[in-house]
């Protein structure tokens, strides 16, 4: 014979406790994802900035064409570009190049000095779209992306007589991410750390409110004909509590009920 009761599986307290980590785990996705978008945002605004304030030193250094340390003379392009370049304090995943040449082209003449790191002339896809706006007549801030990294780029041309020139600082975005994704590496680990830990104190918690309903159902399953004096136990001003409380008046009713009864058989018997 087959039972047409229903089988459970799964307890109201394990489905309420998946339903808080899940909310906890959403949470600290969307605060991750919205910690990660700030962050880069940061990285690429403050990549811009370093990029202006160098194409400013530039223009400043190409107008007064005097080097600023001995106070001599700039007499070309490649001088302004060279004392520039020599002047700068590159930082990490940052360098320059200098381009001279004539209206007919320039080519690469200057670079960043030994003691840079990075190197953006080895990457030839990122030295070949530079050389080809090296020429341009108005300086651009773009982001370049190719198989070796992603950059932020500043070209600025200059021009004096009939020499020409541009300076192009490199900023490797990869580089200036770094602190961003160990930041988030980090995060990632306190966030599955968080999960378990609200995990463990969702099952204590949804464990001891719900208690009241083990204690319900075992009250209702332990009255028989025999038995109709247990009672369901009332603590605490909870919805629980009320549910108990209506279980115990309608036992009551359901005991003076049986009593009347039995004493209706015994009169007529």
């Amino acid at each position: 014979m087959t039972s047409l009761l229903p089988t459970r599986t799964v307890t109201i307290g394990t489905r309420v406790m998946w339903a808080i980590v899940l909310v906890a785990g959403i949470a600290l996705v969307m605060c991750g994802a919205i910690v990660w978008a700030l962050g880069h945002s940061s990285v690429s605004a403050d990549a811009t900035n370093r990029l202006e304030h160098s194409r400013d030193r530039i223009r400043q250094l190409a107008a007064e064409r005097q080097d600023p340390s001995s106070g001599q003379p700039l007499e070309d392009v490649s001088a302004v570009l060279r004392t520039h370049i020599q002047r700068t304090a590159e930082g990490r995943g940052e360098a320059e190049l200098g381009f001279v040449g004539t209206d007919a082209g320039t080519e690469l003449t200057w670079v960043s000095s030994d003691n840079v790191s990075f190197r953006p002339e080895e990457d030839k896809e990122l030295l070949t779209r530079v050389t080809s706006q090296a020429a341009a007549s108005e300086s651009v801030i773009e982001t370049v992306r190719t198989p070796t990294s992603t950059y932020r780029v500043l070209i600025v041309p200059l021009q004096g007589g009939s020499q020409r020139g541009a300076l192009v600082h490199v900023i490797d975005l990869k580089v200036a991410e770094s602190q961003l994704r160990r930041t988030m590496a980090f995060y990632a680990a306190a966030a599955v750390f968080t999960v378990a830990l609200v995990t463990g104190l969702a099952w204590f918690a949804v464990e001891r409110l719900l208690r009241p309903i083990e204690q319900l159902r075992r009250a209702t399953e332990s009255i028989g004909e025999e038995d109709l004096t247990t009672r369901v136990p009332v603590k605490g001003r909870d919805d629980l509590t009320a549910l108990a409380e209506a279980v115990n008046r309608m036992l009551d009713r359901v005991q003076t009920s049986v009593e009347a009864q039995r004493n209706l058989l015994d009169d007529v018997g």
